[in-house]
Order: C-alpha cells, then sequence, then structure tokens
C-alpha cells in the first residue's frame, strides 16, 4: 500500500486526469490482465481484451512505457512457466537454456540493428530524437530546472555508455544539492528515501543471495527489470526535473516495493 498508493510523489501527480496518472492506469490493467491470463488462467477472454485496450492506450499516449513493460512481463511469465515444472532437474536444465536464448537473442538482435542501420532507421530516429530532447532540456530558458547527464551520440553503443548516470538520475535525482524550489525539495527528499532503504537493504542482503532470491521469485525480477530499463529511459531522455517527477510514476511503486519484499525476505518474513 505505502508503495503503490501512498508513495507522495504517485499520490500527487497521479491524482489528477493527466497524460502521466493515465498511463499508471494502464500499466496496472495491462499487468492485470496478463497475470490472470498466463498466471492465474481466469476470464481469460475479458483479460485479453483488457490487455489489447490498455496496450493500445499507453502506446498512444507514451510508447516508451510499453518498451520497458514488454521484455520485462515476459521474463516473469517464462520465470513463471518453469517454476511450475515440477520435475527439479527438467527445471535446472531448462532455466540456463532460457537465459542463454534470451540472452543470444538480444545480442543477435543489436547486432542485426547496427548491421541493417537503413531498415531500423525508426531506432536511430528515436535516438536521434532523445539526443536533441536531452540537450535542449538544459537549457536556461527552462529557468535551472534542468539537469545534465552529458551529451551522447544517437546509436546503441553511444546510449550504452549512459546506462549507469541515467538509471541514477530516473530513480534518485533531483539530489539535494540540486533543490530550487518546494516541490524540488519533496522530490528529493523521496529520493534520499529510496537511496537509504537500497542502501540498508544491500548492507544486509548479501550480492548473491540479493540474486538468488530475485531469480527464485519472478515478481522480483519483473519488479528489477522493469524499474531499470524504465529507469534508464527517463534518466536518459528527460534532462528537466519537473518532467521526471511525473514521468517516475508508473515505476516507482515497483521499485519501492520490490525493496519492501526484499527486506521481509532478509527477515523472513512476507510468505507470498
Amino acid at each position: 500500500a505505502v508503495a503503490f498508493l501512498f508513495f507522495p510523489s504517485v499520490l500527487f501527480w497521479g491524482a489528477g486526469i493527466s497524460k502521466d496518472s493515465v498511463v499508471l492506469i494502464c500499466v496496472n490493467l495491462i499487468i492485470y490482465s496478463l497475470v490472470n491470463i498466463f498466471i492465474l488462467s481466469k476470464n481469460k477472454g475479458i483479460n485479453l481484451l483488457i490487455g489489447i485496450l490498455f496496450t493500445y492506450i499507453s502506446l498512444l499516449i507514451k510508447p516508451y512505457v510499453f518498451y520497458a513493460l514488454a521484455p520485462a512481463l515476459f521474463l516473469w511469465i517464462m520465470h513463471n512457466r518453469i517454476l511450475s515444472i515440477k520435475n527439479q532437474a527438467v527445471r535446472t536444465l531448462v532455466v540456463p537454456f532460457v537465459l542463454i536464448f534470451s540472452f543470444s537473442g538480444l545480442v543477435y538482435s543489436i547486432a542485426n540493428i547496427e548491421q541493417n542501420k537503413e531498415e531500423y532507421s525508426f531506432i536511430y530516429e528515436e535516438l536521434e530524437h532523445a539526443s536533441v530532447i536531452q540537450d535542449d532540456l538544459t537549457k536556461e530558458y527552462y529557468g535551472g530546472n534542468s539537469y545534465d547527464i552529458g551529451s551522447f551520440e544517437p546509436t546503441l553503443a553511444g546510449i550504452t555508455e549512459k546506462i549507469p548516470v541515467a538509471i541514477i538520475s530516473g530513480v534518485f535525482r533531483p539530489f539535494l544539492w540540486e533543490v530550487k524550489s518546494v516541490f524540488m525539495l519533496f522530490s528529493a527528499l523521496e529520493g534520499v528515501v529510496l537511496f537509504f532503504l537500497m542502501l540498508r537493504l544491500f548492507f544486509s542482503f548479501k550480492l548473491l543471495s540479493y540474486i538468488r532470491q530475485i531469480f527464485k521469485e519472478p515478481i522480483l525480477l519483473f519488479f528489477t527489470v522493469y524499474s531499470v530499463v524504465f529507469a534508464f529511459i527517463i534518466g536518459l531522455t528527460t534532462a528537466n526535473f519537473g518532467a521526471l517527477v511525473r514521468f517516475k510514476i508508473p515505476f516507482i511503486g515497483f521499485f519501492l516495493a520490490a525493496i519492501f519484499i526484499l527486506r521481509e525476505r532478509n527477515k523472513g518474513g512476507y510468505n507470498s
């Protein structure tokens, strides 16, 4: 409830009728429909219609939301199916195969895109667009309410270099020393709380245990992948704090929920 309903920025920015609140609704209903179809196996017809409708709406408003959601949902559903295999030996063999297949598919796709730039020109157009927006939002006429992750080449290699700083910006910024208004102060304090919770979790939860727990529970894998990809996208393309705070709301609840669940797991609680 705290993560999804009572987080201050989500409560504030998601309360009115806006693109961000509509996208937040779409994300949750897409997840709801797919869980009912592929995991709970109930009301498949109705839930398929719900999934298609709200996927269409999200693609109309903010397509990048679906780009972050789709791979995370795929991993969640596949992982859940693998864990449903009762034979431990078969399950042990299937997991590395799926991981290798997925990684190989990703590498092949990236290599194919790089080799056939004309065929995938729309991707480079989007990257060019992101680069231009990021550069424009740092200009002084936005009243200093901006941040700069540095310029980047509109190529796959160029954005790869920005992965760490973009993710950090997408989750934790604005920092306290960047605050220039009351609204920014509240956002910065939220970032401090998130950073403190994550830092505390990492100090009490060994890295290998964290990775093991994520791969043990499909929902945690989904929360992590979705949050990281979404944070990277908005951190890379949004250099204005006002926009950044609003754009966070479709993923920040999942990020915080993952922290809460892992913390309870570390205590030996929260039985799913």
